[in-house]
């Protein structure tokens, strides 16, 4: 990781972090973006909730332009679980379908993935 992208995660100058598949360090720019937004609503409570959109929606063209995708193909979700778990119980599980997965996986991924595909009468296996 070059300098520059360091400096946004004030984790790096301490410790080598590399659980980000659990409590991810956002960066300072994330920091002052939640502060911004938590000191509007403390201050004019939902006045500017016609901005917030606007901003939610920009955003969501920003990283679909970065995919390659349409911004209405583009989700935001509370966390990896939780897409994770939408995505597990969207897919369309039939009777006789596997799912292999690792053996270490994170246990909230495992378990949505598992409890979707066991419903529809498929078979989880561990590697």
């Amino acid at each position: 990781m070059n300098d520059s992208i360091r400096a946004l995660f004030p984790v790096t100058g301490r410790a080598i972090y590399l659980n980000h598949a659990a409590v991810s360090a956002p960066p300072t720019p994330t920091i002052e973006a939640i502060k911004a937004q938590l000191a509007d609503v403390s201050e004019n409570g939902s006045v500017n909730f016609r901005k917030w959109l606007a901003v939610r929606e920009r955003a969501r063209q920003l990283v679909a332009g970065m995919l390659g995708a349409r911004p209405e193909q583009v989700a935001f979700m509370r966390n990896t679980s939780d897409a994770l778990s939408t995505v597990a119980n969207g897919l369309g599980w039939h009777t006789g379908d596997n799912l292999v997965t690792f053996r270490h996986e994170f246990p909230s991924n495992l378990v949505s993935l598992a409890a979707s595909s066991r419903c529809a009468g498929s078979r989880s296996a561990c590697l």
